[in-house]
């Protein structure tokens, strides 16, 4: 479901308005069952404080993943948000949650990273850098958006309902996504994006609201120093969409990476505890 909006997006005319339009849609088709599900709303100040900050770091995650796939390649950027954020969101879960991974855990965790890396590495060719650097840099920053929202998320569910607080949160970037479109002077022609998307702009939001609300039911139960990187196996189908639905090059290295990821995931999966 994730690799799917993302390819979506990747297609998109404009990105970051097609994004800001599918979310915000589908947040507030989503509202009234989210607040059905969870009626009263109980939300302690420690919980809105948590969809604050997702908020901030999904404006920041929604307009850099736009922006890497203006300036990059399906399989080169998503991967590396993907590759950043498990790395990150490891040591975040060592430092905030105390996790301990198990030795078979962190080599796992390694694996994961080293594959995703070395789908990542820049292209030697001259002018490589020209060509994907502005999106790998986009994607980077993206990693540490996700890793950012990925740990406060796993204290957030602790306190909001599932259902009820993916739906805030959404709700909350994309009003964090609105006022950077605007304050960068691209607030304009949203209807032009509207119209010439439609019904796509649902399918959008509904498949990036759906994927993450399965993931906040997982991190009720799941350190999150695990979750994020086992849910790094999207980065297999991103190479597999690039490669022969967008004909992007450098297959055979992406997919050499592919392996690496495969592996790491295993030794969690089977060893991480």
């Amino acid at each position: 479901m994730h690799v799917a909006w993302n390819f979506r997006l990747k297609r998109a005319e404009d990105p970051a308005r097609h994004l800001w339009l599918a979310l915000t849609a589908a947040a507030l088709l989503f509202a009234p069952a989210a607040f059905l599900q969870g009626w009263p709303p109980q939300i302690p100040p420690t919980g809105w404080a948590c969809i604050a900050a997702t908020g901030v770091c999904y404006g920041g995650y929604y307009s850099l993943t736009a922006l890497s796939y203006q300036r990059g390649d399906l399989s080169l950027a998503y991967p590396i948000a993907r590759g950043v954020a498990p790395a990150v969101t490891v040591l975040l879960g060592v430092a905030l949650f105390g996790e301990r991974p198990s030795p078979a855990g962190c080599v796992g965790v390694t694996c994961l990273c080293a594959g995703v890396l070395l789908i990542a590495l820049p292209d030697l060719r001259p002018g490589a850098w020209r060509r994907f650097g502005p999106g790998a840099s986009a994607a980077v920053a993206s990693g540490f958006c996700i890793a950012g929202y990925s740990a406060v998320d796993k204290l957030g569910v602790r306190y909001v309902y599932p259902v009820l607080y993916v739906c805030l949160t959404f709700l909350a970037g994309s009003l964090a996504q609105g006022i950077l479109l605007w304050r960068r002077g691209q607030g304009g022609p949203f209807l032009a994006e509207a119209r010439r998307s439609r019904w796509g702009l649902l399918v959008t939001g509904l498949l990036s609201l759906g994927s993450y609300l399965i993931i906040l039911f997982v991190l009720q139960r799941e350190p999150v120093s695990y979750v994020t990187p086992v849910r790094s196996l999207s980065v297999l189908l991103s190479v597999v969409l690039g490669a022969h639905l967008l004909r992007e090059g450098d297959t055979r290295r992406r997919f050499l990476g592919a392996a690496g990821i495969v592996v790491g995931i295993a030794l969690i999966a089977i060893w991480g505890r």
